[in-house]
């Protein structure tokens, strides 16, 4: 409970489907639905999610943070060489656990799935 007491404190908001939540004192949204397009449209009704979709993807899978341009000298390897050559400049990096993130086609994917939504 201490993490997430933590991102609320931060202005994060924690998003769950657990009930036992729901009466803790922090910043929540209650998802009901198991379908991802329709938790997708619950956070939406709450947050404007559709209006901030230039933030998409800017952020960690693994643990949320604000992901930054990565340095190509601290790259190591952590980057295929194919995207190594074919991606600089838009390769971003999560300074809290050091994951690397680019556009490649999985991301790709998600965007069309967000389109057909209507995201």
């Amino acid at each position: 409970m201490g993490d997430l007491r933590r991102f609320s404190s931060e202005g994060r908001i924690v998003l769950s489907r657990k009930k036992s939540l729901m009466g803790e004192d922090i910043r929540l949204i209650f998802i009901r639905s198991d379908k991802v397009r329709e938790q997708l449209i619950e956070v939406d009704s709450v947050t404007g999610l559709r209006k901030c979709a230039t933030e998409w993807f800017s952020r960690c899978i693994e643990c949320n943070y604000l992901l930054e341009k990565a340095d190509p000298e601290g790259w190591g390897e952590g980057i295929p060489e194919y995207v190594f050559y074919n991606m600089r400049g838009k390769i971003r990096r999560c300074p809290a656990c050091g994951r690397f993130f680019w556009p490649g086609s999985h991301r790709k994917r998600m965007e069309e799935q967000l389109k057909k939504w209507g995201f």
